[in-house]
């Protein structure tokens, strides 16, 4: 029975019973009868909210210790007997650099019914290719995953929560969305409606965290026409999490990453993405091409960094010293040119001329027989 007829019969019954009751009695009645009007409508109320209750849900965190989680449901509340179709395209989903496979989700039915003229249950979360039911009116890529079942239902997507660990903010490591569409049971349905569309977006870094990474730079040498120093990332001090960070070391070339958490080596922007687990140390090789002159001289340059687009500081100008090569350094020339003779002598003058391009201070052995 309708929950307003039922209203209307319970007032109706206490109206009749007022007849021939004391004023103190018809008081209490009425209260009565007020008191069934607010439970019945309550009561509605909760029936409405169960039968229309269904959305998709997304949560991820990191926690100071390093330590992510990341989970994704389908809440769906409803009634026996309800068979309004839900459907769920699993789009594109990446989780900390891995493609979702169906293996990760629990709890959904896995039924196959049918439901009337509409499309028929997925029999768990499947790929989209593989499902056989209408898809018309959904937004739908091969590669995705669906399931397709009945209001009541509920199940969860994917779980995380490995522990303490890297987790990985590379561009494309975390992506993709929950896509929700509807199917209202009875005549006259004939594709699915778009309901909610939830994002899967990486975790957000923690609050209130003590302990931030700093950065040193050392010089290794020069060999070979190539300077050579490393960067160091400390990310032991108390209370340190995961970090991404971003170095720049500018006109360097990163050459080697210890533990290899900046991508795909070499990388000879400047400019490097990395990561740093908590608790860890993280150590770069970086060099710059300087090619060696008449002169000895010097090369230096300064590394800096952010973490989670805050600045940890920088190191350096750090100095390496380019030995000088000789060989190309401009030599000086000889010539001679005769003066004259007179009194029984000879005479010549000889010039050394030292004044050509990259010239250097020389030590000069002369010989000139006889003379």
């Amino acid at each position: 029975m309708p929950a307003n007829q039922e209203q209307t019969q319970e007032v109706a019954v206490m109206t009749l019973a007022l007849y021939g009751k004391s004023q103190k009695h018809r008081g209490a009645l009425l209260s009565a009868a007020l008191l069934a009007v607010m439970a019945a409508t309550v009561g509605a109320l909760f029936v409405a909210s169960l039968a229309f209750a269904h959305f998709a849900t997304y949560t991820s965190a990191t926690q100071c210790n390093g330590s992510w989680t990341a989970k994704a449901e389908y809440v769906q509340g409803g009634t026996t007997g309800i068979v309004d179709r839900r459907l769920i395209v699993i789009h594109n989903v990446a989780i900390n650099g891995t493609a979702y496979s169906g293996s990760w989700a629990s709890g959904f039915t896995p039924t196959n019914q049918s439901f009337g003229s509409g499309p028929q249950g997925s029999n768990g979360v499947v790929l989209a290719s593989s499902y056989g039911g209408s898809v018309s009116g959904a937004s739908i890529n091969p590669g995705d995953y669906v399931w397709v079942g009945a209001q009541g239902t509920t199940g969860t997507v994917f779980n995380f929560n490995p522990g303490p660990g890297l987790v990985n903010l590379t561009p494309g490591a975390w992506g993709g969305s929950l896509d929700m569409y509807t199917w209202p049971a009875g005549a006259g349905t004939t594709q699915w409606a778009s309901n909610s569309s939830t994002p899967v977006t990486p975790p957000p870094a923690p609050t209130g965290c003590v302990g931030n990474p700093t950065i040193g730079k050392a010089a290794v040498g020069y060999a070979s026409g190539v300077a050579t120093w490393t960067v160091t990332i400390n990310n032991t001090g108390a209370n340190t999490i995961a970090r991404t960070l971003v170095i720049t070391d500018t006109g360097a070339t990163l050459t080697a990453a210890s533990p290899s958490n900046c991508g795909s080596l070499p990388d000879g922007d400047g400019t490097f993405n990395c990561t740093v687990a908590a608790n860890s140390t993280l150590t770069l090789t970086v060099t710059k091409a300087q090619a060696q002159a008449c002169q000895a001289s010097s090369i230096s340059n300064t590394a800096s960094a952010t973490s989670d687009g805050v600045s940890i500081g920088s190191a350096g100008p750090i100095s390496i010293d380019v030995p000088a090569n000789l060989s190309l350094c401009g030599l000086p020339t000889l010539a001679k040119v005769a003066v004259g003779y007179a009194s029984g002598v000879a005479t010549w003058t000889v010039t050394i001329n030292n004044t050509g391009a990259n010239t250097i201070a020389r030590t000069i052995v002369v010989s000139d027989t006889g003379a």
